[in-house]
């Protein structure tokens, strides 16, 4: 039976304050299916349900080094890497930097997001005149009025971590992968990570086969349209378009 590994996303209900242990729970109908066809493996990253958490920030490089660490120290050599969200983003720096065989699942993926210009933009641009520290301070209660929970919810950690890693695009990254060794699965009403994004900004047509817009799924998509899900990463599996 194949290997699957799984990334969650950056669920602020799934901060270990909230006494979980397993950042799939809210997915578990999905991860059963899964269970049914792969060997599954579950991670949790530091910060959720009970994970560690370091005492410094972390930017995305610092999660794949942990992604290969767990594996490594697991004995894993999975076939597949599923990346949910913020997990995609996880699993695309992985195989790109570390030039990995596996291949990858990429559901709602967080490889560019969408954000509003507003404060925070007449935040950048007198960024260069502040010192760090004032920086950050403005951005802290920026977010706090906002009552963002991603932020106002987590812990120091999680909340510098979030902003290190909250506006990537890796959209380059994305490009430099063989296309068929990575499904990207979106659903048409996504809003947090809309698929058209990352459509405007590729250009190989191979690429943007591997694009697969499910109709009517907004980001829980693996709750609301599992079957349909499912039938995408099963064609995958028998390297069907």
């Amino acid at each position: 039976m194949k290997k699957i590994v799984l990334l969650h996303g950056w669920n602020y209900k799934n901060y270990s304050k909230y006494g979980c242990t397993d950042a799939w729970e809210n997915r578990k109908g999905f991860v059963d299916a899964l269970a049914a066809k792969f060997e599954v493996h579950k991670i949790n990253l530091p910060g959720f349900c009970g994970a560690p958490e370091p005492k410094n920030s972390w930017n995305l490089d610092d999660f794949t080094t942990f992604l290969e660490t767990y594996l490594n120290s697991h004995g894993l050599q999975p076939d597949y890497i599923l990346g949910y969200s913020f997990g995609a983003a996880i699993a695309l720096n992985w195989k790109n930097k570390l030039q990995k065989k596996a291949k990858l699942i990429l559901v709602s993926p967080a490889i560019i997001r969408a954000y509003k210009k507003s404060a925070t933009g007449k935040l950048s641009h007198f960024k260069k005149h502040l010192p760090r520290w004032l920086t950050l301070f403005f951005r802290d209660k920026y977010l706090k009025y906002l009552r963002n929970p991603y932020y106002t919810e987590g812990t120091r950690f999680l909340k510098e971590t979030y902003l290190n890693i909250v506006k990537i695009d890796l959209t380059n990254e994305l490009v430099d992968i063989q296309p068929q060794d990575v499904i990207l699965i979106f659903g048409s009403e996504d809003t947090a990570t809309p698929f058209y994004l990352l459509k405007n900004r590729l250009t190989n047509p191979l690429l943007l086969n591997r694009i697969k817009v499910i109709e009517g799924g907004g980001h829980d998509i693996a709750n609301s349209h599992l079957t349909n899900i499912i039938h995408l990463i099963e064609k995958f599996d028998r390297n069907e378009n």
